[in-house]
């Protein structure tokens, strides 16, 4: 590696990647509601994943609610549950097993 400086920055690159990962994953478990922890890793899912479709954001990666409710510690009926209350409030959406964050925005804003 000291030589192949293209070999050097894909590992530290990757090594960044992975740091980021897990500090989004300790900021999530940070907040102590149910509620809370879902939104923060919906907004984590829809920057990493998500495809942008005027106001919504697709999150095109085929993730479950048990998914979820393990990286973010949590049982998957009370992340079903808390997930719910986000299609009933219009936040939340799905299709073809993707999820579907109706308006950005208005998703951080709960969260604040």
């Amino acid at each position: 590696m000291g030589k192949n400086t293209w070999l050097s920055q894909e590992v530290m690159r990757q090594a960044v990647n992975i740091i980021d990962v897990y500090t989004q994953r300790i900021q999530t478990l940070e907040f102590r509601s149910a509620r809370g922890r879902m939104i923060s890793e919906l907004l984590y899912l829809a920057e990493r994943f998500g495809e942008r479709h005027g106001k919504e954001v697709i999150i095109n990666a085929p993730i479950t609610h048990q998914d979820i409710a393990d990286s973010i510690n949590m049982t998957r009926e009370t992340a079903s549950r808390a997930l719910e209350q986000l299609f009933e409030e219009g936040l939340m959406g799905q299709k073809d097993h993707l999820l579907i964050v109706r308006d950005l925005l208005r998703l951080k804003e709960v969260l604040s």
